[in-house]
């Protein structure tokens, strides 16, 4: 494994499993660099006697920790702008991102003089629709067009007072974001919709894994992952009921996510 892709993906769980349990900030997390340090060396010489320290601490975690947290899985349904190309189905756990190619290579001070000059920001329009999460509970259907080089999708809050189960995005131009969205620095949701207006494509990234990264894009859909289990019982309560949009029987009483479950001393009360 290339640590420089999967760094940047463990350190966004890490920090979060830090923020929340006391012991793994001060047992795990403390080493720092140190476990990447070590992996590295470890890769540019294999006949190097392994260090048993790292291993032991994290194994010693995973199987004494009993209070789990659970990390929503993301299922993200990818459409091209080539109509010879079928769309691809993939999942993600912390970050996706879009980059627009032409633009990213825009310098700052251009960008800086084109916003002096006229307000505007350089980037390709698209389409957002997706349901507002908010703090009363009452979330509402959003749809709206802005004009951006690229946005940001984290799945993993900054801290435990933020809601594990909701998407925050923001996008890559503050002035243009804070004016389209409200006067909001960012978009709170569940699932969301994004589509390119223009005669462009977009770069899509997930995880920050350059490995998983697709060219071309014309538009995603973005939403928790189903539980194999519940799709099963929907599955067979559509062949015996008309009504099958509504959760009824066993299905009624099944989590609808699938959840990626870790276990740790602290855990977290849903």
């Amino acid at each position: 494994v290339n640590l420089s892709q999967s760094m940047g993906d463990s350190c966004t769980l890490g920090s979060y499993l830090s923020n929340v349990d006391p012991w793994y900030n001060s047992n795990i997390s403390s080493l720092g660099c140190m476990i990447h340090k070590l992996a590295k060396l470890q890769e540019m010489n294999p006949e190097r006697p392994k260090d048993p320290f790292i291993s032991d601490v994290i194994a010693y975690y995973v199987r004494s920790g009993q209070q789990p947290i659970y990390f929503t899985i993301y299922f993200v349904k990818i459409t091209f702008n080539s109509m010879t190309k079928d769309p691809v189905e993939d999942v993600f756990l912390t970050h996706l991102e879009i980059e627009f190619p032409e633009f990213k290579q825009i310098s700052a001070s251009v960008k800086d003089k084109q916003k002096k000059s006229c307000g505007e920001v350089c980037g390709a329009v698209i389409s957002m629709n997706y349901r507002k999460v908010t703090l009363s509970g009452r979330d509402v259907d959003v749809g709206i067009s802005v004009r951006t080089s690229g946005a940001q999708i984290n799945a993993v809050p900054s801290s435990e007072a933020e809601d594990l189960n909701c998407l925050t995005l923001m996008l890559n131009e503050a002035p243009t974001k804070t004016k389209s969205l409200g006067g909001e620095s960012k978009i709170r949701t569940s699932n969301i919709k994004i589509r390119t207006l223009e005669r462009r494509s977009f770069t899509l990234t997930l995880d920050r894994d350059s490995r998983r990264t697709y060219k071309h894009v014309q538009s995603i859909e973005v939403s928790p992952c189903l539980d194999p289990g519940y799709c099963v019982q929907k599955t067979m309560r559509s062949k015996f009921c008309l009504d099958a949009d509504k959760d009824a029987g066993l299905s009624k009483y099944m989590s609808k996510a699938l959840p990626l479950p870790i276990n740790t001393f602290a855990g977290i009360i849903n």
